[in-house]
C-alpha cells in the first residue's frame, strides 16, 4: 500500500514538473517572439516617424512624460519605427511588454508637438496591432449660464437641457463634465442649480450649444447659441429664458386628514365654463394641467373617489384656479378636499297591522271627541230614564 502511494505521489511531482516545464518554455518563447506594429500618423503626414520607450508599467509611463527626447533615449531602451511605403504609415516589431510611444520629425530628429504621445501595451503574440495616432489639441473651458429676468435681475434656471456642437455640426459627448470619444458619455447637457453648465477638454475651435429641452412654460428657441474656445482659458455664454403665454397648475386630491385620494376624475372648464379636457388624480393624488393659455379656468368635480371601501362626495362647486407664467414654476400645489359620505342610519319597520289600529295625532283627538260625546250622551239618557222611573 505504501509502495502504491509513494509511486502515485511521484507521478504527481513528475506531472507537475512536465507541466511547468512547458509552461516555462512557452513563456520564454512568447517573450522571444516579436509582433507587427503599424502606427498610422494622422492626416497621413510623412516626415514622421515613432519612437518606442520600453518602460515597466503604466505608472513609469507617467513618470517620463516630462522627459526630452535625449534623457529619453539615454535612460530607456526604445525601438524606431520604419516607413512601410505608405503614406503616414510606420511598423516596427516588437516583443511583449509596454512601451511609451513619441513622434519624431524624420528631417530635424526633434519631437512632432502636433502628435500627442500615447501609451502602447502588447500582450498577445497572436496577432498584430494596427494604431492610429491622435493629432494633440490644445484645450480650453466653455461655461453656459440660462436665466431669466425676475424683478430686475437674473435668476439661474435649473433643468433645461442643450447639446454642444462642434463646427462640423457634430454632437459632442460629455463625460463627468469633460469632453470624451467614450461610448457612454452624453449628447444631453443639463444646466443645474446654478443654471450652468460646464466642459472642460475641449479642442481649440468654434463650437455652438443648441437648447433641446425647455422647461415647461417657456419657450424652445431654435437658435444657435456660438462660442470660440481657446487654449487655457475659459470661454462663457449666457442665454435669456423667455416663457410662453402658456403655463400649468399642479393640484393634489386629500381628505379632511390629508389623506391622498386616488382616482378622482375632474373635467377642466375654460372661463367660460367650457369643457376643456379631463384629468384624474393618481396613486398620490396629483395631477396637474400644462400647456394652457394663461387666464382663468374652473375644475368641475365628475367622479369623486373611492378610496379603502370609503365612497366620497362629490364637489357641488367648481374650483376656480388662474394660469400665468409662474403658476407651474413655483412648485406650489393647490389641495383639493373631500369629506366621506356620511350612511343615514335605517327606519324601523312598522307592522302594517300595527299601523291601523295605532292612529295618527289628529285622528286621535277625534276619536276622543266623539267618545266624550257618546259618554255625554249616555248620562243624559241614564238621568231621563231615572227622572221617569221617579214618577212612576
Amino acid at each position: 500500500m505504501k509502495e502504491m502511494k509513494i509511486r502515485k505521489l511521484l507521478s504527481l511531482l513528475v506531472t507537475s514538473l512536465a507541466l511547468g516545464l512547458v509552461s516555462f518554455v512557452q513563456q520564454v518563447h512568447a517573450g522571444d517572439q516579436q509582433v507587427a506594429v503599424t502606427i498610422i500618423s494622422p492626416d497621413s503626414q510623412q516626415d514622421v516617424h515613432y519612437q518606442l520607450f520600453k518602460v515597466e508599467d503604466k505608472e513609469q509611463a507617467e513618470t517620463i512624460k516630462t522627459l526630452s527626447k535625449e534623457a529619453l533615449e539615454k535612460n530607456y531602451p526604445f525601438v524606431e519605427t520604419q516607413a512601410s511605403g505608405e503614406s503616414g504609415r510606420n511598423v516596427a516589431k516588437l516583443g511583449i511588454g509596454t512601451y511609451y510611444v513619441v513622434a519624431v520629425s524624420t528631417s530635424t530628429k526633434q519631437l512632432v508637438t502636433t502628435i500627442a504621445p500615447f501609451l502602447l501595451e502588447v500582450n498577445d503574440v497572436r496577432k498584430d496591432y494596427v494604431i492610429y495616432a491622435k493629432p494633440y489639441h490644445t484645450t480650453g473651458d466653455v461655461q453656459l449660464f440660462k436665466y431669466e429676468w425676475k424683478d430686475g435681475t437674473k435668476s439661474s434656471l435649473a433643468g433645461v437641457s442643450f447639446t454642444l456642437y462642434d463646427e462640423k455640426h457634430q454632437p459632442v459627448r460629455v463625460k463627468n463634465g469633460q469632453a470624451t470619444l467614450d461610448a457612454d458619455g452624453t449628447y444631453e447637457l443639463e444646466t443645474d442649480r446654478n443654471g450652468r453648465i460646464a466642459i472642460s477638454g475641449l479642442a481649440e475651435g468654434k463650437y455652438y450649444f443648441k437648447e433641446v429641452k425647455a422647461l415647461p412654460g417657456y419657450l424652445l428657441p431654435n437658435q444657435e447659441y456660438a462660442v470660440t474656445v481657446k487654449q487655457g482659458s475659459i470661454a462663457r455664454i449666457e442665454v435669456e429664458n423667455r416663457p410662453t403665454d402658456k403655463g400649468g397648475k399642479r393640484f393634489r386630491k386629500v381628505d379632511e386628514r390629508k389623506k391622498v385620494l386616488p382616482g378622482a376624475v375632474f373635467t377642466v372648464l375654460d372661463s367660460e365654463r367650457n369643457p376643456l379636457f379631463q384629468v384624474m388624480s393618481d396613486e398620490q393624488g396629483y395631477f396637474e394641467v400644462t400647456n394652457l393659455p394663461y387666464g382663468d379656468y374652473f375644475l368641475k368635480e365628475e367622479k369623486a373617489p373611492v378610496v379603502d371601501g370609503v365612497e366620497y362626495a362629490r364637489l357641488s362647486q367648481e374650483i376656480r384656479f388662474t394660469i400665468t407664467n409662474t403658476s407651474y414654476m413655483d412648485g406650489t400645489i393647490l389641495e383639493i378636499v373631500n369629506r366621506p359620505i356620511v350612511p343615514t342610519p335605517p327606519v324601523p319597520h312598522i307592522p302594517k297591522i300595527i299601523q291601523r289600529i295605532l292612529p295618527h295625532t289628529g285622528e286621535a283627538m277625534s276619536v276622543l271627541g266623539v267618545l266624550g260625546l257618546l259618554a255625554i250622551g249616555l248620562v243624559w239618557i241614564l238621568k231621563k230614564k231615572s227622572k221617569a222611573d221617579g214618577q212612576n
